[in-house]
């Protein structure tokens, strides 16, 4: 199966009469998987193709200026045969109190497409300023969801900056057992999302065989400046592989708004079986 993720976005730089909106997380990688017998592939070679992580939206350095947005990640595929999309890049922060998280990969747009043999990924998590709490990402390899995504970023409002820590990353789950995504950024301003990690999964033919850092962990979303603009909003975390990335702090003119976090590579898993 072939899985790819996006990045995140960076957050807004704004001057004390108007919200620093915190960056939405990135969107995780769908999943399909397609059995094919020998007799089918007509191809003496098939490209496999790694889609690329969705890089995440630079600092802003200029006064006044909304976040940029994450790019979008690439697809992973086995020639045609078999093709994976990844998921999209987080919202830009700009001077409302949210920006929505990236989209998820979708498996309608997958070959094979929709279930059983295709799975969308999770949801990146929406930034904020101060009057909501920061949106978590969504756990990857459960509950329909194939890559786990970003956390949202926290920002400021014109009056005070953000009451809650930023968004942790969407977590992965192995064996029935969840492996938690990176933190976001403590309630200290301009501290940084912590990055995912790639855990080893269980494969889902045999549970008894193990890949290793086969699917990883969304970063976390970074906390905000501060309220007089001396301490720059904190970093999005990076994604492990096929997850969305951390959105980036938001920060008040005089410092830097935090970048967002990479998103993930994809990965492509070939099984031959052979029979007795």
């Amino acid at each position: 199966f072939p899985v790819t993720i996006p990045c995140r976005i960076c957050c807004r730089r704004s001057a004390s009469t108007a919200n620093a909106c915190g960056g939405g997380g990135g969107g995780g990688g769908s999943m399909t998987t397609r059995m094919i017998k020998k007799a089918s592939l007509s191809n003496s070679t098939y490209a496999v193709t790694i889609g690329a992580g969705g890089n995440g939206g630079a600092s802003r350095t200029t006064n006044s200026t909304d976040g940029q947005a994450g790019g979008n990640a690439g697809s992973t595929s086995f020639g045609s045969l078999v093709i994976a999309t990844g998921g999209f890049g987080g919202v830009q922060g700009g001077t409302s109190t949210t920006s929505n998280g990236g989209a998820a990969g979708f498996g309608g747009n997958n070959t094979p497409a929709y279930g059983p043999y295709s799975t969308n990924g999770g949801a990146g998590g929406a930034g904020r300023t101060t009057s909501a709490t920061t949106k978590a990402g969504v756990d990857g390899l459960a509950s329909g969801i194939a890559g786990a995504s970003g956390g949202g970023a926290s920002g400021i409002s014109t009056t005070a900056i953000a009451v809650s820590a930023g968004g942790n990353g969407g977590g992965i789950y192995d064996a029935g057992s969840l492996n938690s995504g990176g933190l976001g950024g403590t309630t200290v301003a301009g501290t940084s999302g912590a990055n995912g990690t790639n855990i080893a999964n269980k494969y889902i033919y045999d549970i008894n065989n193990t890949l290793t850092n086969a699917l990883g962990t969304g970063g976390g979303g970074g906390f905000c400046g501060d309220l007089a603009g001396t301490v720059a909003g904190g970093n999005g975390g990076s994604g492990g592989r096929a997850a969305g990335g951390g959105g980036g702090g938001g920060s008040r003119d005089g410092a830097n708004s935090g970048a967002g976090g990479n998103g993930g590579d994809g990965i492509c898993v070939i099984v031959e079986f052979y029979g007795a």
